[in-house]
C-alpha cells in the first residue's frame, strides 16, 4: 500500500472511532470499504513479453518447446515483428515463420502448418547462447571438442554440424551453421533438422 493510501486509511479509521464515540446510540455500525489498486495495469503492461529470450536447446528456446501451438508461444514471446508463409511447392503454405528483429540479427520460429505446432527455431544473432555453450559469432571448435563422436554433418549437405538428441542426424537437434569452409558460427537452430517446408 502506498504512503498516501496508508494515510487515507488511517484518517478513515480515526473518523470511525470519533464517530462511534460521539454519539449516544452506539447500536449502529458503519463499515467503510476501499478498493486499493497496486498499479497492476501499468505493471502488467510493462511485463508483456517482447520477443524471444533464453537459451537455445535441442527441444527448447528459453521457455518455448518444439511442439507448442501458436497461442502459448505468443503468450511467452509476444507478437512477432513479421509473419511469413513459406511454401516450396504449389498448394497451401507448409510452414509459417514468425520473425523477430533482435540485437545483431533475427530470430525465426517455424510452425508446421500441417499439425499447427512449432517445429524449428533459428537465430543469426550473437545475443543468444546455445545449450552447447556457444553463440553466433563464436568458433565451432569448442562444440567439436566437447561433443566429439556425437556430431554429424547435416543431411542437407550444407556443411552444418548437427548435435542430435537421439540418433546422429535425427530430429530434434541443435544445428550449427558455419561460414562455408570456416569455423565461425553464423546460425544456430533447434528442433527439427529440416524445416517443415523442406529445403
Amino acid at each position: 500500500m502506498s504512503h498516501r493510501g496508508r494515510g487515507v486509511a488511517a484518517a478513515l479509521c480515526a473518523l470511525c472511532v470519533l464517530a462511534a464515540g460521539c454519539g449516544r446510540h452506539q447500536d449502529r455500525t458503519t463499515t467503510i470499504t476501499r478498493t486499493v489498486t497496486s498499479g497492476e495495469g501499468a505493471t502488467a503492461q510493462s511485463q508483456r513479453p517482447r520477443g524471444p529470450y533464453g537459451t537455445i536447446g535441442i527441444r527448447i528456446f528459453g521457455p518455448v518447446e518444439a511442439g507448442m501451438s501458436e497461442q502459448p508461444v505468443r503468450r511467452l514471446f509476444g507478437e512477432p515483428d513479421r509473419v511469413r508463409d513459406v511454401s516450396l511447392s504449389s498448394g497451401p503454405p507448409a510452414q509459417t515463420n514468425w520473425i523477430w528483429d533482435v540485437p545483431g540479427g533475427t530470430v525465426t520460429l517455424k510452425f508446421d502448418n500441417s499439425v499447427g505446432q512449432l517445429s524449428q527455431y533459428a537465430t543469426d544473432s550473437p545475443h543468444f547462447e546455445s545449450a552447447a555453450g556457444v553463440s553466433v559469432g563464436d568458433s565451432i571448435k569448442p562444440v567439436l571438442r566437447k561433443y566429439e563422436g556425437d556430431l554429424t554433418e547435416s543431411p542437407l549437405g550444407n556443411g552444418a554440424i548437427v548435435l542430435s538428441q537421439d540418433a546422429p542426424g535425427s530430429s530434434p537437434a541443435l544445428v550449427f551453421s558455419t561460414v562455408y569452409g570456416g569455423n565461425r558460427i553464423v546460425e544456430i537452430s533447434g528442433g527439427a533438422v529440416v524445416q517443415p517446408a523442406g529445403e
